[in-house]
């Protein structure tokens, strides 16, 4: 499911929302009132929460694992899109390839259930955390290298996976030899740059994400 969000609007409508939402509550001790009200209230409190985030969201994707036990939203479109086509992605996912979007953090919320992280080894000697279900052990995101404020979202656990077809298909010394890549495919055999790829755009966010995390890398 894909929601669209409230566009950017004069920092004052942020204390016009808190009274309309201060509103909406008050009538509610006193009268029913209609389901529309309800909704926009909710989405009223859901702007105020994503400016004090710092950024403004414009689209809602929603996703979870296999049995439902977990149900995230990831606000907004991804930096990049990975389909990695290493040995480890091969093996963790049972499959030819991994396709996963890299993401701020504080840009996913879990919205039902808690998912359980798992450790895996890299030949990198930097740690590969695996969040998955509890229950029907989906595989949701990593966070490779235990940075914490990156995750790699694993497309397909969204409700609408067609949204992000891969930006670049990594890995492909180990590409299984019957996946045919589209001829436009942007494919390297081991990793790449990201400097020299990736939109300036998407490296602005990623630098943002960094620094207010403390991170060095």
């Amino acid at each position: 499911m894909v929601m669209r969000g409230l566009s950017m609007a004069a920092p004052g409508m942020i204390s016009v929302a808190f009274a309309v939402a201060h509103a909406a509550s008050l009538a509610g001790s006193t009268a029913s009132f209609s389901k529309s009200t309800c909704a926009l209230q909710r989405k009223i409190f859901q702007w105020i929460n994503v400016h004090r985030q710092g950024w403004v969201m414009t689209e809602i994707y929603e996703g979870g694992c296999f049995c439902g036990r977990i149900r995230y939203r990831q606000h907004g479109r991804p930096m990049f899109v990975h389909c990695c086509h290493c040995r480890d992605c091969q093996r963790q996912s049972g499959s030819a390839f991994a396709v996963n979007a890299l993401i701020e953090a504080d840009r996913v919320e879990i919205v039902e259930g808690e998912p359980v992280m798992i450790t895996l080894p890299t030949d990198s000697g930097y740690p590969h955390d695996v969040y998955r279900c509890p229950q029907c052990q989906s595989a949701l995101w990593s966070d490779y290298g235990r940075r914490g404020w990156l995750r790699f979202m694993r497309v397909t656990t969204l409700d609408r996976a067609d949204e992000f077809a891969p930006d670049i298909h990594i890995f492909t010394r180990s590409r299984l030899p019957w996946v045919r890549l589209p001829e436009s495919a942007i494919a390297v055999e081991e990793y790449y740059s990201p400097a020299k790829l990736w939109p300036q755009q998407s490296l602005d966010r990623r630098e943002a994400a960094r620094l207010k995390a403390g991170s060095d890398r």
